[in-house]
């Protein structure tokens, strides 16, 4: 009865940590999904914020894609760039794919003071309009 108990125990052990580390990889990396009527996997580049044993791995690109019918990855869904400021690891460039090409906001981030830098809009591909943001002061 005792051994019984302290298996079932151990099994919840078990059985809580896979549930944390799949939460944990759901929200660093993703599972597949269907994005605009696409079904994406995750393409994710992974970097390291210093070297071993000090430093620990980020997602450092994330994006999505598609295999296309000639084995080809397309682009397709959001794009999230990620940066080391200091110890920690912050957003430096955000957009979203549609079919391969850009569609809609991409925006640049200073990785130091975590403020935007740049704005670029794009309707399928083509550039519409560039915004220009200001540094803050160094005072």
């Amino acid at each position: 009865m005792r051994r019984r108990k302290i298996l079932l125990g151990i099994l919840a052990l078990f059985a809580i940590f896979a549930i944390g580390i799949g939460a944990l990889y759901a929200d660093w990396v993703g599972f597949p999904r269907k994005i605009a009527g696409h079904w994406v996997h995750p393409d994710v580049t992974w970097y390291w914020t210093w070297y071993p044993p000090r430093g620990y791995p980020y997602p450092g690109i994330v994006q999505y894609a598609y295999t296309d019918e000639h084995g080809r990855e397309i682009k397709h869904g959001p794009l999230v760039e990620r940066g080391v400021r200091g110890n920690s690891v912050v957003v430096s460039r955000t957009g979203f794919y549609l079919e391969g090409q850009p569609h809609g906001v991409f925006t640049e981030y200073q990785t130091y003071w975590g403020t935007k830098l740049k704005e670029t809009r794009y309707d399928h591909g083509k550039q519409q309009s560039v915004t220009y943001y200001p540094l803050p002061n160094l005072k």
